[in-house]
């Protein structure tokens, strides 16, 4: 008798073997099992040589069977297509069934339906590989993308539970897998927000669906139509979620700051909600909890509730966020010149020690250095109050000069101690010529005397203002030469944080080509020949242009719109040159990044006007030098070129008015 098999099975067991087969049971009893040791069969039926020896009952317990191993995501899909074959050839079979017997059908009027007739009602849906609903979206870039031709459409939605792009076959599995996988790769050029390890695409349309739709907007940048779509998608889930729903989450914070960070892709100036939408992740962070140390009572037993029982990688994760979330806000709205609600603490520098020490990613360790930058543009700010958000009193000449070299000295300091390899990264070289530019941006902001007789002894006309006005476009220049010296590669990686400190840079060039700077020991026909503004902007328009000549075709064309500002700004240039009355109400310059649009626009429209009533003079006396030019109105020209951000460029039509020198 074979040991193996129970001696004395009950009549249950017998019966069960009679239905389910012969048990099979464990090829060693429990004693040999808890000893680890071999289990020998005896020469006893029933008995291993150890139980035999040790007088232990041989006890052989029945072999569980292996867990089946979860269904990945593609083998759903080929089982639902397996299905859908079936119901489609069950389909097929019965209209054919219907229309060789018609007579059949019409006799019988009181038959009840069949048990087809649930399929035929969800065939009828399949018909239409997207619901009708998305069908009807219209874009408002432009009509040429409210048609969804070469949209990516499967034969069939995935039905699930997620109701995503990836269920309504706005995109594939493997699609979203590749958007993860080069959304990974971006990560040193914005290592605030990463993909949390071992999290695969079904646990992150789970656990982070806006997190996801997101990241697959901005990797959908190569196909501009596709990027427009997810788009709204992404604008549509974020209103219901926060407005319909008032849900608050990390989720949404990530995805809101994937959105800005490379917001350029998505740039409209009559539909723009940068600062809105930083301000909004920045209260959501604070409402949140994960503005302070879990343990600080002043966050809240709720918010203490809901981080208790995070994990240390999750713990790093939130803070890692909470960083991003202050590094843009600030950006952004110190770019804006508008209040930021997200004030420096000394939690944000705990984070980023602990970040670095903990070194879960690579690119942790260069964290605290993006924040100290910040940080000390932030005092800056503070400190001169640019944007006159804080409204203080005016500094005197000595306060001046003592912050401008504290500010100075430490960002030498910064350029000293810094790691060799932090200085590899693109983003970190042009933030510390930004930083040159902002500490002696103070120059600009004097404020002339109204008394004559001050004018010896006000700082307005002091050889240290010169001085700071001089190092100021100093900066600017050497911030223009570094820019231009970047490569396609570089350039393609570059986030809005990047394009805020560039066109900072050319707004500040401009103030100096224009001579809003107003120097009294230096003459401004001086410092505008040395700006050289005409120069730089056909550099930048160059730069651009060979930026888009590696572009793919169909891909997102904002190159093309920066590549527009340059070549619009020129002209805006040239006509100031002709005619350099200041604008009404400007007496300093203007470094909003928003407000370059009507500032330029103002310019254009008196100069408009005042080319027309020229014309029509020489009109008048028979001349023909204006023959063939077209007058249109300024504020309308500017108008259809910087608000259709989203039109498609001719790469034919775009050249340089005049060579480089």
């Amino acid at each position: 008798m074979d040991f193996m098999s129970d001696p004395a099975p009950s009549m249950s067991e017998e019966a069960a073997s009679t239905i389910s087969g012969k048990r099979r049971l464990r090829r060693s009893c429990e004693s040999c099992r808890s000893s680890k040791g071999k289990c020998v069969p005896s020469e006893q039926s029933g008995q291993c040589q150890r139980c035999v020896k040790e007088g232990h009952q041989c006890i052989f317990l029945e072999a569980k069977p292996r867990p089946k191993r979860a269904k990945n995501s593609r083998t759903r899909v080929a089982e639902m297509e397996e299905k859908l074959d079936g119901l489609m050839a069950l389909l097929a079979s019965r209209q054919t069934g219907n229309e060789a017997s018609p007579s059949e059908s019409s006799s019988t009027p009181s038959q009840p339906p069949t048990a087809v007739s649930p399929p035929e009602t969800e065939l009828q849906i399949f018909n239409h590989p997207i619901s009708s609903s998305v069908s009807s979206i219209s874009f408002s870039r432009s009509d040429d993308f409210r048609s969804q031709q070469s949209m990516p459409v499967f034969s069939f939605p995935n039905f699930d539970q997620f109701n995503d792009v990836i269920s309504k076959g706005i995109v594939s599995v493997t699609q979203a897998e590749k958007s993860i996988r080069y959304f990974q790769s971006k990560a040193p050029y914005f290592p605030f927000i990463l993909v949390p390890p071992k999290m695969g695409l079904d646990a992150f349309r789970r656990e982070r669906p806006f997190f996801l739709l997101s990241i697959l907007s901005f990797a959908a940048h190569h196909n501009e139509k596709l990027q427009l779509r997810l788009e709204l998608e992404l604008r549509e889930s974020l209103s219901k979620r926060v407005i319909v729903n008032c849900e608050k989450s990390l989720d949404l914070i990530q995805g809101v700051l994937v959105y800005l960070g490379w917001y350029h892709f998505y740039f409209e100036p009559d539909r723009e909600q940068i600062y809105q939408l930083s301000q909004m992740a920045a209260a959501m962070a604070v409402d949140l909890g994960i503005h302070k140390p879990a343990s600080d009572p002043a966050s809240g037993s709720r918010a203490l509730k809901a981080r208790l029982f995070l994990l240390d990688s999750e713990d790093l994760e939130v803070q890692r966020t909470f960083l991003g979330c202050y590094f843009l806000t600030s950006t952004i709205c110190q770019g804006l010149r508008k209040p930021n609600s997200l004030k420096y603490c000394d939690y944000m520098g705990t984070c980023a020690e602990t970040l670095a020490r903990a070194a879960v990613n690579e690119t942790d360790y260069v964290l605290q250095y993006h924040i100290r930058f910040q940080r000390l543009a932030e005092e800056i700010e503070n400190a001169f109050d640019y944007s006159q958000n804080l409204k203080l009193p005016q500094l005197d000449v000595s306060r001046i000069e003592i912050l401008l070299k504290s500010f100075e000295q430490q960002l030498n300091q910064f350029e000293v101690t810094f790691p060799t390899h932090v200085w590899n990264s693109p983003s970190m070289t042009m933030k510390f010529y930004h930083l040159r530019i902002y500490i002696n941006e103070i120059g600009l902001h004097a404020v002339k005397p109204s008394d004559v007789s001050t004018m010896s002894t006000s700082w307005y006309y002091s050889t240290t203002r010169n001085d700071i006005l001089l190092r100021c476009l100093q900066n600017i220049k050497d911030f223009m030469d570094r820019y231009l010296l970047l490569t396609t590669t570089d350039l393609s990686n570059l986030t809005l944080t990047d394009y805020i400190s560039l066109v900072y840079a050319v707004l500040g060039l401009g103030a100096f080509a224009t001579g809003a700077n107003d120097a009294q020991i230096t003459s401004n026909e001086s410092m505008k020949a040395s700006a050289n503004l005409a120069y730089y902007l056909d550099a930048l328009s160059a730069q651009s242009l060979q930026l888009l000549a590696v572009s793919e075709p169909g891909s997102n064309n904002f190159v093309s719109h920066i590549y527009d500002l340059f070549q619009q700004s020129k002209i805006w240039y040239n006509q100031v040159l002709r005619d350099p009355a200041p604008i009404e109400g400007r007496e300093c310059p203007n470094f909003s990044f928003m407000e370059i649009i009507p500032t330029i626009m103002a310019r254009c429209v008196d100069f408009s006007v005042t080319f027309a009533s020229v014309e029509s003079e020489v009109s008048g006396e028979g001349g023909e030098g204006l023959e063939g030019l077209e007058v249109v109105r300024g504020d309308e020209q500017w108008s259809e070129m910087l608000s259709s951000w989203a039109a498609s460029q001719d790469l034919s039509n775009m050249v340089l008015d005049t060579p480089l020198v």
